[in-house]
């Protein structure tokens, strides 16, 4: 590339070549500039005009927050009355039952807040509601259920709670005995489908049978037929329980029992398919599954391994 320069002492302009190098350098340094000068633009358009989009996510950042916000203050709300209530629903176990209550589980149900990180915005929010949902589901059936429970503690007082049926029927009770209980189950002798109104604990000949709470007894019934040898037992408060195919009856109508008291021994009397107890219980003249009534005696634990095995058994004794 020329150029030309003027010679003062000549009076003329002179031609001069400019180096490869030097014109290399002043395209860099345009270059360059031209760069810096861009990245200023940039960060000046950057701090100062927000795009559509832009504004866009920080509005829908900051309705994140405010959901958060509300999020944590209905967890925290909810968590305080779920301890509360369990602390109820415990003490009204232990003084009336003397047995622990099952865990709710409810500090299991915000596990994924571990994973906060690896979920987007919108799943948390869908799970959480869920769950808040879930346990304000769950709170006001605690609550329904312990205004029941204190309803019948202002009308009967706290007998009528130790009236209800709540203990095995049998002596050295085990979950393992537990046969089939209320539903339809396969008849041993007919070989058809038919209705199971009671519970069959399968037991030896000769166990002890005893009253599952106390009461008055209402029939002593001897028979070869049917239910066999059994016991009706009245607990008030339209709670009834029955005691069948025993092989001797030790108590007589209008006797006053006790829970834990014996009042026959297991037999086969009746249409029985071997030596075991068929035990029902009635509410207001209407079967029950005596499965949910044996919380007195048995751990949380035990208690739904009951349901399972009752459940799960498709073929009564009787």
């Amino acid at each position: 590339m020329e150029k030309y320069v003027y010679n003062k002492d000549g009076l003329k302009f002179e031609r001069r070549r400019r180096s490869a190098g030097k014109v290399l350098r002043v395209v860099l340094k345009y270059f360059v500039a031209s760069i810096g000068l861009a990245v200023v633009y940039y960060l000046v358009f950057a701090l100062l005009f927000n795009t559509d989009e832009e504004k866009r996510l920080r509005a829908e950042n900051r309705m994140m927050d405010r959901e958060y916000a509300a999020i944590e203050e209905n967890i925290l709300r909810l968590d305080n009355v779920v301890s509360g209530l369990e602390a109820r629903d415990r003490d009204i176990y232990m003084e009336i039952f003397d047995s622990e209550p099952a865990s709710s589980g409810w500090e299991r149900r915000f596990v994924f807040l571990d994973a906060l990180d690896s979920l987007h915005e919108s799943d948390i929010v869908a799970i959480t509601s869920s769950t808040i949902n879930t346990a304000e589901r769950s709170a006001a059936v605690i609550s329904e259920r312990l205004a029941e429970i204190s309803a019948v503690l202002s009308a009967g007082g706290a007998d009528s709670l130790f009236s209800i049926p709540s203990s095995a029927p049998v002596s050295d009770f085990t979950v393992t005995r537990t046969g089939a209980s209320v539903g339809k189950k396969m008849n041993p002798f007919y070989k058809i489908i038919s209705d199971h109104t009671g519970l069959d604990i399968v037991a030896y000949a000769g166990d002890k049978v005893l009253a599952s709470a106390a009461g008055t007894v209402k029939e002593v019934v001897r028979s070869k037929k049917g239910l066999g040898n059994h016991v009706v037992i009245d607990h008030g408060n339209g709670y009834e329980s029955f005691y069948c195919h025993l092989s001797e009856i030790n108590v007589r109508r209008g006797k006053r029992v006790g829970r834990g008291e014996q009042i026959g021994v297991v037999g086969v009397t009746g249409l029985t398919f071997a030596a075991h107890l068929h035990y029902e219980v009635h509410k207001d003249g209407n079967v029950v599954n005596p499965v949910h009534y044996f919380f007195a005696s048995e751990s949380p634990a035990d208690y739904v391994e009951m349901i399972r095995l009752s459940a799960g058994t498709g073929q009564s004794l009787d």
